[in-house]
């Protein structure tokens, strides 16, 4: 989690991330390298997630089927969301990641006290703002659409008719 000191498993899943964006010989590492230290392990794991899905979409030397490994990989980024990654990458993802608290409204913003960019003129670490967004799922099928009407039941809350009128649509 940004902010938590790493565990040396960790650093080590972060050591595993960082060999995988040197071996690519990508021109993307020079400019992490303007980054602090914690952020850019984080964008080392961000880029060895991305170039092992991208190499198991279009590598021609791969061998098997490339569908159930990137549903692996899919699986695999959830585990990271939740603490349960198994792959270095997925547990150096989970460790980059910004826990949002239950009950975090869209729109609040959260300030991250010396994790933004470094200021030119003096050294130090500004802060980084995160705004939250939600975005609502669209097309849904019947199943999905069963199991969100069933949260709303289980789930208190405003009802769709609530939030349509709040940004001013019908339900």
């Amino acid at each position: 989690m940004i902010g938590a000191a790493p565990s040396p498993a960790v650093l080590g899943a972060y050591a595993h991330c960082a060999a995988i964006a040197r071996r690519s010989g990508s021109s993307f590492l020079a400019a992490f390298w303007m980054f602090p230290r914690a952020e850019r392990r984080a964008l080392h794991a961000i880029y060895a997630f991305c170039r092992l899905v991208d190499d198991i979409a279009d590598d021609p030397a791969l061998r098997g089927d490339r569908g159930m490994l990137l549903e692996r990989w899919h699986e695999e980024l959830v585990d990271a969301y939740r603490g349960k990654a198994r792959h270095p990458v997925g547990i150096a993802l989970g460790d980059a990641v910004l826990v949002v608290p239950p009950g975090t409204a869209a729109g609040q913003v959260f300030r991250l006290r010396g994790q933004g960019l470094p200021r030119l003129a003096d050294g130090t670490t500004g802060d980084l703002y995160v705004t939250v967004r939600v975005e609502m799922p669209t097309g849904l099928d019947a199943r999905t659409d069963e199991l969100v009407r069933e949260l709303e039941r289980l789930l208190p809350g405003p009802s769709r008719a609530d939030l349509a009128r709040f940004r001013g649509g019908t339900s």
